[in-house]
């Protein structure tokens, strides 16, 4: 460990301390937060993600997806046992779902639900919600509606997601599909 190898600075032992000393204060506060399989850090999570909401946006979700793409799905729930989606075992999906049904018929800011999934108890960050919401349209579960009304369903998504995360900087509501 680096505590045996005894590093020149302070700021060395930060990284291993650092776990250590929030790990349990983490898990109480946000209980709901997913184990990744691969680490997402403040470092690495927009373009872990935003290349994965690419690779989504473009095929869809297929068997081209990475280890570590796939990785991500299943920590969140979102693939099953054979690498199928499956958004209703999924907790987050679930929950944007609930969120999207109680209020059917309207535009739901994605604000409000961002502000919802980065509460307590879930305690996910942007990149993760915008990752759902993509995959929810993906899956033609949600459509998302760009500002000036424009409706994203997943036929207009790689043309939309081109721009990456840039794209919900115009992207203000989603909704529920009605079968």
């Amino acid at each position: 460990t680096i505590l045996n190898s005894h590093p020149d600075n302070l700021y060395m032992y930060y990284p291993e301390i650092k776990a250590n000393l929030f790990q349990d204060w983490f898990a109480e506060k946000y209980k709901d937060y997913p184990k990744f399989t691969h680490q997402l850090s403040s470092q690495n999570i927009k373009s872990q993600l935003e290349a994965l909401i690419k690779s989504i946006s473009k095929n869809g979700i297929s068997s081209n997806l990475q280890t570590i793409e796939k990785g991500y799905l299943k920590s969140l729930d979102i693939l099953d046992v054979t690498d199928n989606i499956n958004t209703e075992n999924s907790l987050y999906t679930s929950t944007i779902i609930n969120i999207l049904k109680d209020r059917a018929g309207q535009n739901v800011s994605i604000v409000d639900i961002i502000k919802i999934l980065s509460s307590d108890g879930f305690g996910l960050q942007e990149e993760i919600i915008y990752l759902l919401l993509v995959v929810l349209t993906s899956s033609s579960e949600i459509n998302m509606k760009q500002r000036g009304g424009m409706e994203i369903t997943a036929t207009e998504l790689e043309e939309v997601f081109k721009a990456g995360f840039r794209a919900f900087e115009g992207i203000l509501y989603s909704v529920i599909i009605i079968v």
